[in-house]
């Protein structure tokens, strides 16, 4: 496992994808779910945003304050947009995540996982509570970040781990978790699986984040993020760095990966 875990899970997502067509159709509803959550959350804020401008700031007559009034329009549009952008993830977390489910299920079956038994309503209920309790502790955790962003000296350094540690090591959890709520491992054992391995989770999670933050690539980036997370746990317990059965991880699972 390495830096390279991510885009090489999700090349690999791609081709099983498309070699095993019973897989599309369990990608379909929730993969226009997020394409459709992003493109909605994109136009709400820049239409929204220029409504702000407007209303503090009224359009002048033509000349030079009319042409500043313009671009603060612009910074404010592009502003919106790049924010939507951060927030996708969350959203897709929260709405489309849970539909991918069976989508999981069925990669983690063609790829010979194993499944512990559990009643259907469980396993549901199970996926919508930690999509829930993930969605929330990240937006939390981003919102405080984004805070201290704002602040002299450490600001850029919050910045920094709310965009390229943060949101991708939520994000690789919340992948991981469709073959892990599988095996019915527990939180502490779903936790240890991706601080354990900081390097292949970050690049597990940046490679999610790319793939759901981004209109319209989102509409197959999402399925693939999916399966990528099956396919890395399935590798985990191949090589024997994760065992769900036992109650804690390998001793040789412990080294940072």
């Amino acid at each position: 496992m390495s830096v390279l875990t991510g885009p090489s899970a999700a090349f690999r997502a791609a081709k099983l994808l498309l070699s095993h067509p019973r897989l599309i159709p369990l990608a379909l509803i929730p993969s226009l779910i997020t394409c459709a959550v992003s493109v909605v959350g994109i136009w709400l804020a820049v239409s929204y945003g220029d409504e702000l401008v407007t209303q503090i700031w009224k359009e002048p007559e033509a000349g030079w304050l009319h042409w500043l009034w313009w671009g603060a329009i612009q910074l404010v549009r592009v502003s919106s947009a790049l924010l939507a952008i951060f927030i996708t993830p969350w959203l897709v977390i929260l709405f489309g995540v849970p539909l991918s489910g069976p989508l999981a299920a069925a990669t983690d079956e063609v790829l010979g996982g194993d499944e512990v038994d559990a009643p259907l309503l469980e396993r549901l209920s199970n996926t919508v509570f930690v999509a829930v309790c993930v969605s929330a502790v990240g937006i939390i955790g981003s919102l405080i970040l984004l805070f201290l962003s704002w602040l002299p000296v450490i600001g850029l350094v919050m910045g920094l781990i709310a965009g390229f540690v943060w949101t991708p090591m939520i994000l690789c959890y919340d992948l991981y978790d469709g073959a892990m709520s599988r095996r019915q491992a527990s939180i502490r054992q779903r936790v240890q699986t991706v601080v354990r391995r900081p390097v292949t989770s970050l690049s597990l999670g940046l490679t999610g984040v790319w793939l759901l933050s981004v209109p319209v690539v989102n509409l197959v980036g999402l399925p693939l993020a999916i399966i990528s997370g099956v396919i890395v746990i399935r590798d985990l317990e191949e090589k024997g760095l994760v065992d769900f059965k036992e109650h804690d991880e390998p001793e040789n699972s412990s080294a940072i990966t």
